[in-house]
């Protein structure tokens, strides 16, 4: 992956790509990019370290219970919802098996931006499109 800025990567994913780019480079200012061993947890399962991570490189594993649920690659993120509510992690993330770079926001630090009306939508709508998922899969 080219090392592109933060705030470029965050207009390439659905989350952020509609923000003003002053908005978004805002965002990437507020957070650090990380490394991880492979296998090493970036969250774990029923931990309260809120945040929202963008993978930048690498890979990471999905985990419920001990159980693979999905892998996530360049350009994936996770802990959106993290945001908002600070409750539990409901899976471990775990560096895939070359590691993982991460760029992550913490709670802490994303909460300013919640004053902005356009960032709030944006993760009240994937809070939305997380919950029609989980009830589409409830239905089957």
């Amino acid at each position: 992956m080219t090392k592109q800025p933060v705030s470029s990567l965050l207009a390439t994913i659905d989350l952020f790509a509609h923000l003003p780019e002053d908005v978004r480079c805002d965002i990437a200012e507020r957070g650090a990019t990380q490394s991880f061993q492979p296998g090493r947890a970036v969250v774990e399962q029923g931990g309260t370290s809120a945040g929202l991570c963008l993978v930048l490189d690498g890979s990471a594993d999905v985990e419920v219970d001990g159980r693979r649920v999905d892998s996530l690659f360049e350009g994936d993120y996770f802990g959106e919802i993290s945001l908002l509510d600070g409750a539990p992690r409901l899976a471990s993330v775990l560096a895939g098996e070359k590691g993982l770079r991460a760029w992550r926001v913490t709670a802490g630090e994303f909460a300013p931006l919640m004053d902005h009306p356009e960032v709030a939508r944006v993760l009240l709508g994937a809070l939305c499109a997380r919950v029609r998922r989980a009830e589409a899969g409830l239905a089957r």
